[in-house]
């Protein structure tokens, strides 16, 4: 059953980011590694990149499902993170 849920939160992770190559490869390695720990078996190692990625995702899916503090323009925001900071 937690099999179940971890695949399910990772599918919409997956979604929520529009399937960008490079978090989807996040999302895989925490999927995987996740499975492995539910196993009983070795886990691989995972950056806290991933897990960040992964949680962020879930997170912005939520805020955005409550009416929260996403903008409507979600090209805007996708471009924005990243972006270097003014001093």
């Amino acid at each position: 059953m937690l099999r179940d849920l971890v695949g399910w939160a990772a599918d919409i992770a997956i979604l929520l980011t529009r399937g960008c190559p490079e978090d989807r490869e996040s999302i895989e390695r925490v999927r995987a590694a996740a499975y492995a720990w539910l196993a009983n078996e070795s886990c691989p190692d995972v950056a806290i990149d991933d897990v960040l990625t992964t949680a962020a995702a879930l997170m912005a899916g939520i805020d955005k499902s409550l009416g929260g503090t996403i903008s409507h323009d979600e090209d805007d925001e996708r471009r924005a993170i990243g972006a270097a900071v003014a001093a």
